[in-house]
């Protein structure tokens, strides 16, 4: 679970605790608390985790707020790189100092700058339902402030890559990874070549969309990537233990600007 609260703050610190003000804690709930650092020019990795905490309340409800001191921290993250020279996705994890690597092949743009190392943690994309009154009609996702400064992962779906790709640009991605799906697993690429992507094959050292006219892309700034879902899994099983879907839902409500 992921608990999220303006009212949470740090009370004080010193060499070895760090003392959060908590609300709305809930009885018999394991917690692992991370700290994250914001500024003006965007956040941090969530770089530090706690021992587990479990809060125990006498009346097993929630509580108004509690003061949790927190020490033995371990410094335990991961953040994911995109490599022009080698088209990969690595991702590097830290824990206690010890650094650890695993990579996964990817098929560069054509359109992408030709020259990029970009570092940062993923975010997936959450389209808005069209027409949501409760979400401004000028954003495209739901999460669009968690994209800013994140490489975002988004699934392909069926609208034109370049309608996505500059959607997201436009929150402030540093990246994009472009993850394919299908209603039918058996239509899922398994190699990087024109019965995947018309048009281009890797192996010749193609970029995907190099037929694509140039100005569709002209307004690109940032690297963009495609991945198979069978090397899309095995990356999201590495870092947070889950699979993903083949499909997604809201691909046909993705909201189309007249600038785009």
């Amino acid at each position: 679970m992921t608990y999220y609260s303006n009212s949470s703050y740090i009370k004080s610190y010193d060499d070895n605790c760090i003392y959060l003000q908590l609300h709305n804690l809930i009885h018999a709930i394991k917690y692992i608390f991370y700290i994250q650092i914001f500024n003006s020019i965007g956040n941090s990795t969530m770089s530090l985790c706690s021992d587990e905490y479990v809060y125990y309340s006498n009346d097993k409800k929630i509580v108004s707020y509690d003061i949790v001191k927190m020490s033995n921290w371990k410094i335990h993250y991961y953040y994911i790189s995109l490599i022009d020279r080698e088209q990969s996705i690595d991702v590097v994890t830290v824990s206690n100092n010890n650094k650890q690597i695993v990579t996964y092949e990817v098929w560069t743009c054509f359109w992408s700058p030709k020259s990029f190392i970009v570092e940062s943690q993923i975010t997936w994309t959450i389209p808005k339902l069209l027409n949501d009154p409760n979400i401004s009609k000028n954003i495209d996702f739901i999460n669009a402030n968690d994209l800013r400064n994140k490489i975002a992962f988004t699934y392909r779906g069926g609208l034109p890559l370049i309608i996505k790709v500059l959607a997201i640009q436009k929150a402030g991605a540093l990246g994009i990874v472009i993850v394919d799906n299908h209603e039918n697993s058996d239509y899922l690429c398994h190699s990087y070549n024109q019965s995947c992507l018309p048009g281009a094959t890797k192996a010749l050292g193609e970029g995907f969309g190099r037929l694509d006219k140039p100005k569709l892309w002209s307004n690109l700034k940032i690297p963009v990537v495609f991945i198979l879902n069978s090397l899309a899994n095995e990356l999201a099983t590495y870092i947070y233990n889950i699979k993903i879907s083949n499909i997604s839902n809201t691909d046909d409500t993705f909201i189309i600007h007249d600038e785009l």
